[in-house]
């Protein structure tokens, strides 16, 4: 049991590693090892990834580079995990983009099944 234990820590520490050009992947894989609660096993390397993720975002951002690539759910799922590290990191500065980002976080913590990012822009209302 012990050994089964130690070769699943090492799969998913396989998996941490080789979703390294991928940062969408690394997300969902840290916030699935953190909703099992066995993050704590693969902590440093979360860590790691999660700074180095922060550091291409900020550079990103100073460069003035917009990051359209990434869907709405990725940039929530990056804004709460980072969050939750204590990296001081934004959504944007429009209005709609808070909102938005606020549904989405509400509805994905509640399990709730969201609309495609163009049905939340249709029915959202200023």
């Amino acid at each position: 049991m012990k050994r089964n234990h130690q070769q699943l820590k090492e799969k998913v520490r396989k998996q941490l590693v080789e979703a390294k050009g991928e940062p969408s992947q690394q997300l969902e894989l840290i916030d699935a090892i953190q909703r099992l609660g066995v993050a704590y096993h693969f902590e440093t390397k979360i860590l790691k990834i999660l700074h180095h993720i922060y550091e291409t975002d900020r550079q990103s951002a100073q460069k003035n580079v917009n990051n359209d690539h990434e869907d709405l759910y990725t940039t929530a799922l990056s804004f709460r995990l980072l969050r939750q590290q204590g990296y001081p990191v934004s959504c944007g500065k429009s209005p709609l983009c808070l909102l938005m980002l606020w549904k989405v976080i509400f509805f994905r913590l509640r399990e709730i099944t969201l609309l495609p990012p163009s049905q939340i822009v249709d029915r959202v209302s200023f």
